[in-house]
């Protein structure tokens, strides 16, 4: 029995067209375009500053305001920010504004389905500035069925999604008219735009609409200006057929948006904070790691955990003397693009490859609820990370039971002790510590004999267990090869670049560039 049958055996129902749970704030928040920490601060103060003086930048910090919008809170917040959100808010109160509900995508334009044959463009509608629409906040669970564009009052913006730790964002779109050429795509920018003004992150956007659907190509705006800034004036403007603009395309440029705005608000205060840290062991049960990240968003927050996680590892891990076994309690892939995008992450995985003859074993718990309940972009990710620890020399293994989604992150040495290295889904930023307890030991040793066992993926080579990976994730094998064979040929960094130094596109093009490898090889 192949894994995607073993998966729908297991499927469970989880509903479908509810685009996500949040508070009725973010609704409301998203249709006054202040949903973001900053634009709403703003407006917070304005507000605060005609109610009482003193109230003046008592706004939520950003890890707040997250909650706030994605409907964790339990009752209500303080009776200040009722006041200040009661007034900013006309027609709304504090306890309606605080209430989950689910949100719906509506459009007054027609949308376009995915097909299929995994070939087609995401579910998108292009909404001009005159037509009016109705358009509610999504979430990543269901970014492949209900992905849209915007207008703004300047330009186009391409709406990328809340996600659980990704607060979403809007990236500026100039969008160009383009056409196909004896296999190139070929745009005609506007003039004068590699002189234009810098808009921060943005996107150009080639649209060919005499194709049926309509195919679009993005390009990061920092490599659109460089190109045409060494071309002749009245040069086109060439697309690689690699950045159509589909769900794996989509993915890449939402896990890079998401980590990437996050970690840039932040720079100053995750600096200082690893400013902080111990240079000694790190007490596994520091409360420091509570206050440390008081003011950091949910992303920052992964960052500074996979950070302290991945020193525990590689300043311990002399101590270990047999080949080490890893458990990682990724599930999604919002959650697994850290792995891809982390600078610190991808070093650190050259520290811990394996050989052939000496693989490690990495162990990931998937059940298929969670598989059933993350969008098609998130399961992209999910086997583009498994890619990239297979391009190390790590046996991957999954296994499905839900018992073992608690179990914490570790690395374990058989003969002698466990590292626990823990960042996901845990009360604290970080749990780390060194333990020969006997007890501890066998739960671990008694997890990866169980994933290795009952692995989903039972291949004996990388591209046997990747493919079995895909099936399990259900996606379409030949489809992800040839799209990952595109970019790697052509290059992340010219779709999406990060501009936080914290992060790097090495480990997407390494993964895209493995598949693409595997595939060569098994024919």
């Amino acid at each position: 029995m192949g894994a995607a049958s073993r998966r729908r055996d297991l499927k469970v129902w989880t509903g479908k067209g509810v685009a996500g749970m949040g508070s009725r704030l973010k609704t409301v928040l998203r249709e006054r375009h202040l949903h973001t920490h900053s634009a709403f601060c703003r407006e917070y103060d304005r507000t605060a500053s005609a109610i009482d003086p003193d109230l003046v930048g008592s706004a939520p910090k950003r890890a707040q305001f997250h909650r706030w919008l994605s409907g964790e809170v339990k009752g209500l917040p303080y009776p200040h920010h009722c006041r200040v959100l009661e007034q900013m808010l006309p027609g709304h109160s504090a306890t309606e504004l605080f209430t989950p509900e689910i949100v719906r995508q509506k459009h007054s334009a027609p949308v376009a389905s995915i097909q299929s044959d995994n070939t087609a463009p995401l579910s998108s509608s292009w909404l001009s500035a005159t037509l009016e629409h109705d358009e509610t906040d999504l979430v990543a669970s269901d970014f492949a069925e209900s992905h849209g564009w915007l207008d703004g009052p300047r330009l186009p913006f391409l709406r990328m999604p809340m996600g659980r730790f990704f607060a979403g964002a809007d990236l500026p779109a100039v969008v160009i008219a383009a056409a196909p050429d004896r296999g190139r795509i070929v745009a005609t920018p506007p003039s004068g735009m590699a002189q234009g003004p810098a808009l921060g992150r943005a996107l150009v956007v080639a649209q060919i609409d005499d194709a049926d659907p309509a195919r679009r190509y993005v390009m990061d705006r920092r490599r659109a200006r460089a190109r045409l800034a060494t071309a002749s004036p009245d040069a086109p403007l060439l697309f690689p057929d690699a950045y159509l603009l589909d769900d794996f395309t989509s993915a890449i440029i939402w896990a890079v948006t998401g980590l990437d705005n996050a970690l840039l608000d932040d720079d100053a205060d995750l600096a200082e904070a690893v400013g902080q840290l111990d240079p000694g062991e790190f007490d596994p049960y520091l409360v420091l790691g509570r206050d440390l990240g008081a003011n950091l968003s949910p992303v920052s927050r992964m960052w500074l955990g996979s950070e302290v996680c991945a020193r525990h590892i590689l300043r311990n891990s002399e101590t270990l003397t047999d080949t080490p076994h890893f458990w990682s309690r990724e599930q999604r892939g919002e959650e697994a693009s850290t792995w891809l995008l982390f600078a610190h992450k991808y070093q650190y995985l050259h520290a811990t490859s394996g050989s052939d003859s000496e693989r490690p074993v990495r162990a990931f718990c998937v059940p298929p609820a969670t598989v059933d309940s993350s969008g098609r972009a998130e399961r992209i990710l999910l086997l583009l990370a498994a890619a990239l620890h297979e391009s190390t020399g790590v046996t991957t293994v999954v296994c499905t039971e839900p018992e073992y989604t608690a179990t914490p992150g570790f690395v374990l040495d058989r003969n002698h002790r466990a590292l626990v290295a823990n960042w996901v889904n845990t009360d604290r930023i970080w749990q780390v510590d060194v333990t020969d307890q006997r007890p501890t030991l066998r739960e671990f040793d008694d997890a990866i004999r169980w994933a290795r066992s009952r692995t989903v993926l039972p291949g004996g080579s990388p591209r046997d267990r990747l493919q079995e990976l895909a099936g399990y994730l259900d996606l379409d094998w030949s489809w992800l090869v040839r799209r990952a064979t595109e970019l790697a040929d052509s290059g992340i960094a010219g779709l999406c670049a990060p501009r936080s130094r914290l992060l790097s596109t090495a480990g997407l093009d390494r993964a895209c560039a493995f598949l693409s490898d595997l595939d060569k090889a098994g024919r």
